[in-house]
């Protein structure tokens, strides 16, 4: 093998190299080692890696003699990262899958992790970062530099809180389920205030964990790190020891190989699972602080695999054997089980071990995960200072503040399986798979393959979505928890029929209410979202996306609260409660102007679809007008009009929310493959290198002012407004209280939905976007492909609103009755006044969509007016009036802040649409 000299200008060192060189003296020069090639396992040329901090030898003696960490060493770092404390919750996540989907499950994870740990180490070597921030930051700047710092801040800190909150349940216990149970020191000595959990961690933290934190190089804890997975060894020898004997004895229960979907979980419980494995083999943070201090990087690779096929032997293990020992009676935390089963002397020591030993496990894996938390949170800080190992005064307060902080925070954490849940959905994702996988896309360096994009797009399509999935499906467990413990139960009338007859009625479905919420929801608002992405810029936005989200959680809320403690079923009579007859006609006012315009909206959207249209003098060809020529017959009046009479028609005939569940499920998937598709040719696109990149911040020039920003805002108001139908469909479910969930669950399927369509819409069509992104897809396809790519989403999305246009009419036709008629009977009961209120809403909303001119304004001053009062206004306005007494302090603080954000932008909303209409002209 040649050699070669290596020359190291110090401008291509990374702050880990230079903090070694420099440290070798303050006085004298630095003295550069002899580098020599080494080939790694993808036959590129690595230079020995130096460690954190110089000793006394010079750098090139410990490069000759090789120094570095050990490879050993490396593998059980990386085990312990992975282990940490993912073993308590493995064991629950068999009983909810069955044995054979769970061992399927585990493999399927340490396979992808594998993949994107590859995908990371292949990108380091090509690049000048030594660090995870670093090398994201070269593919998309500073922003996906901070992004991953703080992710792994999030992630580092949520799980040094988790291991605290076991070790404080194995010393000093926990109460779950009303049930208190005692730790090993409450077990031995009785309770006392020196054993109580805030001085047992107290006593952990300073004697223990802060000597382990002090040192300032991973290699030092390999030591440690062996141990922690010996321990971790034994606990899962003694669980599986006693499980085998209570089999021998017969007191086991017949594990489950499938999921028991007829008595305990649904589809969709499976997916809580999932973010509890990610999370439990989540540790790409620690990547390249390991792969630093090694002799040779290359082998990084190798002890990732090492340490893979052991956390893989370990979960499964005691997943299986702590299922089989506890059975159906399993806790989302295993260690619990242990305070309760000793039927004898030995049988209570076992256990005390199995707990210890695990917690002893715990204390030997925070160090480790401290390191790159408190590195992350330095070079987040302070980005041009010396390297923190090197600056003590830095070094100390930081690792001081930040055990401090975890100390205090586990004190008070109640549940440790949802911070297992979320953060497993969230950042712990992003990390493992989606970071990993974008560097893939963005290739920054040329040396991805197809193989590679492939597989990239395949973990960001499953990672988004089984994430979403789990987080919407953890809410609704939450929720529908914490109903149970507070016995939660109806108000009077509560199921009470929005149809009644002498027959039983047959009460609606939570799927079926989350379907017809989201429905909506959703509307029209996916084919505006793209542009206010480019009005607002990517971040503004999704933060705009979440928080919109959020206080329409918030004001439902509200609503299902007042309606519950009062007797009307009705939105307009809930005002009506509180402000009288005013509030009743305001509230339906608002409703009808709100979904007559919506309804109108459709419509034009259909049109334009179909028909075409003309937009700033240039001409938008329809569908129709695409496939058959110009003709009368495809012309905009008549296809509308053969839509009203055998689409419309039908649906709106329809006399109860629930029987549309179906075409609200239809309506949903139809506007999933709109986003799928869109999605799609977003990515080929970039791959072709046929997009802009994205502003991540709003650009304001001479195009957009800072008051345009506001106009953004009644879009996305808009888009999320679907108060109005709260009432019809929360009254039609067999319990009510349910509604909330199915809230909660529409809200986040819809926030990902919108932020989906809303970035790759505008990546696909970067400035050019339009108001209504569908007429961009009639002029975007350079091949036969893509047209029809185009025709089949701007079909997709008009069907959609075909089917949504019926659940809309439902509450605006509810209400014009109510407003008309308010002594008449039910609606429904009335064929006459019915048929003849349901004609007239089609014939008048059909004859204001023919000439309407611009559906941008229409979603702005309809989300600055009613819809604002409708989501949020009416809302803040009943809990600050509290007619039934039932408000706190944080519900009229909540109240007072929705009101007034509510007001001040929609007022400059309103104030700079008119300026900009008025000023356009003059």
């Amino acid at each position: 093998m040649s050699y070669r000299h290596y020359f190291l200008p110090t401008k291509n060192l990374s702050r880990l190299e230079l903090s070694t060189i420099y440290s070798t003296s303050k006085t004298s020069p630095p003295q550069i080692p002899k580098m020599v090639k080494q080939e790694d396992t993808n036959g590129g040329a690595q230079v020995l890696a130096l460690p954190l901090l110089q000793d006394s030898k010079s750098l090139e003696a410990q490069c000759s003699s090789q120094q570095g960490a050990s490879f050993s060493g490396a593998v059980f770092n990386i085990s312990t990262t992975m282990i940490g404390a993912g073993i308590m919750s493995i064991p629950a996540t068999t009983k909810v899958l069955g044995v054979i989907p769970g061992l399927v499950l585990i493999l399927l994870v340490a396979f992808f992790v594998e993949v994107t740990v590859e995908f990371l180490l292949r990108y380091t070597n090509s690049g000048e970062s030594e660090t995870y921030a670093g090398m994201v930051g070269e593919s998309f700047g500073a922003w996906g530099s901070v992004a991953v710092q703080i992710c792994v801040i999030v992630t580092n800190l949520g799980c040094l809180i988790i291991y605290f909150i076991i070790i404080g349940d194995v010393l000093c216990g926990s109460q779950s389920g009303g049930t208190l149970h005692l730790g090993v020191l409450q077990e031995w000595f009785g309770i006392h205030w020196w054993n109580s959990r805030a001085w047992v961690l107290l006593f952990v933290a300073v004697f223990v964990m802060l000597p382990l934190v002090l040192l300032r190089r991973v290699d030092s804890l390999r030591h440690t790190s062996a141990v922690s997975i010996l321990l971790a060894v034994v606990f899962v020898v003694i669980c599986s020891a006693m499980a085998i004997y209570a089999l021998c004895k017969g007191k086991t229960q017949k594990p489950r190989l499938f999921p028991d979907f007829a008595n305990q979980v649904s589809v969709f419980d499976l997916f809580t699972t999932i973010p509890v494995l990610v999370t439990g083999f989540g540790f790409h943070v620690n990547v390249h602080p390991i792969r630093a201090e090694l002799s040779k990087p290359s082998d990084m690779r190798s002890a990732t695999r090492i340490a893979l096929l052991i956390s893989v032997v370990i979960y499964f293990s005691i997943g299986f054997f702590g299922y089989l020992l506890f059975g159906d009676s399993i806790m989302d935390d295993i260690l619990v089980n242990f305070d309760q089963t000793s039927g004898s002397t030995i049988g209570q020591i076992i256990n005390d071990v199995v707990r210890l030993s695990y917690a002893v496990h715990l204390l030997f894996v925070f160090p480790i995960m401290n390191f790159s938390l408190r590195a992350n949170i330095d070079e987040l800080l302070f980005r041009n200072r010396p390297v923190l190992a090197q600056d003590t005064s830095r070094f100390l307060p930081l690792t001081l503040f930040l055990l401090s902080f975890t100390y205090i925070v586990a004190i008070a954490i109640p549940n440790i399986w949802y911070f297992f849940q979320f953060m497993g959905s969230t950042t712990v994702v992003f990390l493992s798979f989606i970071f990993p996988a974008a560097l893939i896309l963005r290739d920054g360096h040329g040396i991805s393959t197809t193989r590679d994009k492939i597989i990239a797009i395949f973990v960001i399509v499953l990672a988004v979505a089984t994430s979403s999935i789990a987080i919407s499906t953890t809410l609704y467990n939450s929720a529908k928890e914490k109903r149970a413990a507070i016995g939660m139960s109806p108000a009077t009338g509560a199921h009470v029929p929005l149809l009644s007859d002498r027959k039983p009625v047959r009460r609606g479905s939570v799927s079926g209410a989350v379907f017809n919420v989201s429905t909506s929801i959703i509307g029209a608002g996916i084919m505006s979202i793209p542009a206010t992405l480019k009005v607002l810029g990517v971040i503004p936005a999704f933060v705009l996306i979440v928080i919109i989200a959020l206080l329409a959680d918030v004001s439902v809320e509200f609503l299902m609260r007042f309606t519950h403690s009062g007797e009307s079923t009705t939105y307009s009579g809930v005002m009506r409660e509180s402000f009288g007859q005013v509030g009743s006609v305001a509230a339906q006012i608002c409703v009808m102007i709100t979904n007559l315009g919506c309804l109108i909206m459709y419509q034009i959207i259909i049109g334009d679809v179909l028909s075409g249209n003309g937009s700033a003098g240039e001409g938008h060809s329809g569908v129709l007008q695409e496939w058959f020529g110009s003709h009368w017959w495809n012309s905009r009046d008549i296809a509308l009009l053969f839509t009203l009479i055998f689409i419309f028609l039908p649906l709106v005939l329809l006399k109860r929310v629930e029987s549309l569940r179906f075409s609200s499920a239809i309506s949903v998937l139809l506007a999933v493959v709109f986003v799928g598709i869109s999605s799609a040719m977003a990515i080929y696109a970039i791959f072709e290198g046929k997009t802009n990149t994205p502003r991540l911040v709003p650009s304001l020039g001479k195009q957009t002012s800072f008051f345009d920003l506001f106009t953004a805002v009644p879009v996305i108001v808009t888009a999320f407004t679907f108060h109005f139908n709260v009432h019809p469909i929360g009254f039609e479910l067999g319990k009510p209280s349910d509604m909330i969930s199915a809230v909660r669950i529409s809200l986040v399927l819809c926030a990902a939905i919108y932020f989906s369509i809303g970035l790759f819409g505008y990546l696909l069509f970067g400035d050019a976007i339009m108001a209504d992104i569908l007429v961009n897809f009639d002029r975007s396809s350079d091949s036969a492909m893509g047209a029809v790519l185009n025709d089949v989403v701007r079909l997709s999305y008009a069907l959609h609103l075909m089917l949504v246009f019926p659940l809309l009419n439902f509450s605006l036709r509810v209400n014009l009755d109510e407003l008309l008629f308010p002594k008449k009977p039910l609606l429904a009961t009335d064929t006459r006044r019915f048929l003849l209120l349901t004609l007239g809403l089609l014939v008048f909303s059909y004859l204001a969509a023919i000439a309407f001119p611009n559906i941008w304004y229409v979603f702005q001053f309809l989300g600055s007016t009613s819809a604002v009062c409708l989501a949020f206004i009416f809302p803040g306005a009943i809990v600050l009036r509290d007619v039934h007494g039932i408000s706190t302090r944080r519900d009229r603080t909540m109240a007072t802040v929705m009101v007034v954000l509510a007001v001040v932008t929609s007022a400059t909303a309103i104030s700079t649409n008119v300026y900009n209409i008025f000023g356009n002209k003059s």
